[in-house]
């Protein structure tokens, strides 16, 4: 979903999986969007801020309606 809201990050996501993962590997999610999150944060400093839109609508989708895991309900007592 990531990718289909911010284009932009598509190349370096594919060098990133590729030097970060053998084939096969577990991904760590945690640290895969942690790399994305990288990759806004330029964006924002070169004031390239077009597809912030949709990037925010994919998290307020996952945010709502994702699993319980990523809607964080465990996390909160």
């Amino acid at each position: 979903m990531f990718l289909s809201a911010c284009p932009s990050y598509k190349e370096r996501w594919l060098t990133y999986v590729r030097d970060s993962y053998e084939d096969g590997e577990e991904r760590l999610l945690y640290v895969d969007i942690g790399d994305f999150t990288s990759h806004v944060v330029d964006l924002y400093q070169k004031k390239m801020l077009n597809e912030f839109p949709c990037i925010f609508k994919v998290v307020e989708n996952l945010h709502t309606n994702g699993d319980s895991y990523i809607r964080c309900d465990n996390w909160i007592s």
